[in-house]
């Protein structure tokens, strides 16, 4: 039984961290926007642009 919570709390704990990472990079992207780093695009210019690097 003690295993399975382990299991459980671990899993929160790797999950929590993967919102954490997803958070920092969104917060880091969203900063490079603003600088204009990036441009503003429709989603078909957006696929069109990542389909170039596939």
């Amino acid at each position: 039984m003690w295993k399975i919570l382990v299991r459980i709390i671990l899993q929160h704990r790797i999950i929590e961290r993967r919102r954490d990472k997803i958070a920092q990079d969104a917060k880091l992207s969203l900063s490079d926007f603003k600088q204009g780093k990036f441009k503003a695009q429709n989603a078909a210019e957006a696929i069109s642009e990542l389909r170039k690097f596939i």
